[in-house]
């Protein structure tokens, strides 16, 4: 998983080992990890995941929603201490404090040595000396409450995709490059719901990843009468269940033998 976070506490793996392959990178933070502390606060449920971004230099960016109703964003060097020159404090991060949400956060790469954030309510674009672009996003991208944003992806034309979900639903929200903009072409208004049929009514969407050709995958679960199914469906770049891949039908796996369930919570394309 590209996303490995704690409660208090995040890891960041190197790219380069020392020794064999897969072995943990000791010259990286602290016998291979890095701890930050991070705010206390108020709410008392489990702190969303944040996100790792790998830059080509070597160095990562980092993001996390915090109890204290910040969002931090941060830049770390390949050996794992922070980079001071990221923001403006010299702690190598900024904190978000506006238009955003106790919920997971998600980064893209912008192809220039900073990152587009999905801060659990907007999107946001951060350069890479850690200032904030005041002229894209920044605006609330569903009503309070709408859906759960539970994956984000930026396609090869510059446009934000972002899985969603009510809790009972599989909705894809694609924008356009300026980070507030529906894209019309796709679905409905920027909005495909993608119909998965479940025992129960129960069913959700985990991941999703775009294609050069502009072309989405998404993947979860669906109810059945013994546990769950894992589902992956294709979409076309306007929205529709795409024809070539599967006859234009959603892939729906049973549980392996002797198992009560199976789902899927990330997805590649190779």
């Amino acid at each position: 998983m590209k996303r490995v976070f704690a409660c208090a506490a995040f890891a960041l793996s190197a790219p380069l080992a020392l020794a064999a392959d897969g072995d943990v990178d000791l010259a990286f933070g602290d016998a291979g990890q890095v701890a930050i502390e991070r705010p206390p606060g108020i709410p008392t449920a489990a702190t969303p995941v944040g996100d790792v971004l790998g830059l080509a230099d070597g160095s990562y960016l980092w993001s996390i929603a915090n109890k204290d109703a910040s969002v931090w964003i941060g830049r770390t060097r390949h050996d794992g201490s922070a980079d001071k020159t990221f923001g403006s404090d010299g702690t190598g991060r900024l904190a978000l404090t506006g238009c955003i949400d106790f919920a997971p956060t998600f980064l893209a790469d912008d192809d220039a040595g900073g990152a587009y954030v999905w801060t659990g309510a907007c999107l946001v674009h951060v350069d890479a000396k850690g200032a904030i672009d005041t002229g894209f996003g920044g605006v609330p991208l569903t009503s309070n409450g709408d859906y759960a944003i539970v994956d984000f992806a930026r396609d090869a034309a510059g446009r934000f995709v972002l899985a969603a979900t009510t809790g009972r639903t599989w909705d894809v929200l694609r924008f356009e490059p300026d980070g507030v903009t529906p894209d019309t072409e796709f679905g409905a208004d920027g909005h495909v719901r993608i119909d998965v049929p479940a025992t129960n009514d129960l069913r959700s969407i985990n991941a999703l990843a775009v294609r050069d050709d502009g072309r989405i995958f998404v993947a979860g679960w669906r109810g059945n009468t013994s546990g769950p199914n894992l589902v992956v469906a294709a979409l076309t770049e306007s929205g529709e269940l795409d024809p070539e891949w599967n006859g234009g039908a959603i892939v729906d796996l049973d549980p392996p033998s002797g198992q009560s369930g199976i789902e899927a919570t990330a997805l590649a394309i190779d």
